[in-house]
């Protein structure tokens, strides 16, 4: 189940960043099975109008995928949200 994260009271940037990936996993994760399969992936990026085609999003998923699951979990989403800080 997703519980999206509570601030913690002390600025730490690092959880900062965690929080705000665990938010957003929350919002992607629509089935909140844990993970993101590649058309919650998609759908969550156009939602906050990402203009990607969708082979480029898949491929973005692809290389998110380090464990090669076929979908994304926190720890990989958490990755690219810190490249993108």
């Amino acid at each position: 189940m997703c519980v999206p994260a509570s601030p913690q009271g002390h600025y730490n940037p690092a959880e900062h960043i965690s929080d705000a990936a665990k938010d957003l996993f929350c919002l992607f994760d629509k089935d909140n099975s844990g993970s993101i399969t590649v058309q919650e992936f998609i759908d969550g990026l156009r939602s906050f109008k990402v203009d990607l085609s969708e082979d480029d999003m898949t491929v973005l998923v692809e290389e998110l995928d380090e464990d090669r699951s076929g979908d994304i979990a926190l720890e990989e989403f958490e990755k690219l949200m810190r490249m993108q800080a």
